[in-house]
């Protein structure tokens, strides 16, 4: 499902950027008021839903800065899990920074280049599941283990400003990055450890399954609502 919403988000993306290109070209006025956004794909993210909210700020017709902060928890956040994982007390909270780079195109949208820096702290408790170690030469099992996982990286990022009235407006984005993720699992229940570990399919999964520090690839893609102040 998780992967639906994202051929989706393409399409959108697709399809709004094929109709720009049919109409007439003209040179975007510069947004220089500072925006209020609000990030409309996070809160239906299946397994980490939050809100997220950001700031961005003009420092000058070529450059912007902003910061985003998001929020989850198992009180707020709108159950959409997907997810086999049995759990409890979810929370997530995260921050991240970035800098913009405005492009001189003579188009109706603002496009842009930015580099964003980011963290994410995912705690839950797991019921009656497993983990690999981290040498993955074992599988533990229990009945309770707390989850943490603490994740941060940078992206690479293009996107485009597009007003849609006086005061509102969408910014559509997507991008590369590393990141770095740590996952531990503490405060076990009644586990035990099989030596080796089973295989399968963890797609999806995978990240809520594997103990240790890892460095790995990152896809950024998304859209927001702004709000001139």
């Amino acid at each position: 499902m998780k992967n639906t919403l994202l051929v989706l988000l393409c399409l959108i993306t697709t399809s709004t950027l094929k109709a720009q290109q049919e109409t007439d070209q003209k040179m975007a006025s510069p947004i220089n008021e500072p925006l209020i956004t609000l990030n409309v794909i996070t809160p239906f993210q299946f397994n980490t839903p939050r809100y997220q909210l950001g700031y961005i700020h003009t420092l000058n017709d070529r450059w912007k800065i902003g910061a985003d902060i998001g929020y989850g928890s198992e009180a707020i956040s709108i159950d959409i899990s997907n997810s086999v994982i049995d759990s409890e007390d979810y929370q997530l909270m995260e921050a991240r920074t970035e800098i913009y780079y405005m492009l001189n195109s003579k188009r109706k949208w603002n496009h842009y280049l930015s580099a964003e820096l980011f963290l994410i702290k995912h705690e839950e408790t797991f019921l009656n599941e497993s983990y690999r170690s981290n040498d993955e030469t074992a599988t533990v099992f229990f009945d309770s283990a707390d989850y943490t996982r603490i994740k941060q990286g940078i992206n690479i990022k293009y996107g485009a400003f597009f007003d849609i009235s006086e005061k509102l407006g969408v910014n559509f984005y997507y991008g590369f990055g590393v990141r770095v993720r740590d996952n531990k699992f503490e405060n076990l229940v009644n586990f035990e450890i099989n030596e080796g570990f089973e295989e399968g399919f963890t797609f999806g999964d995978d990240y809520r399954t594997q103990q240790g520090r890892r460095v790995g690839f990152n896809v950024a893609l998304g859209l927001k609502l702004y709000y001139k102040l």
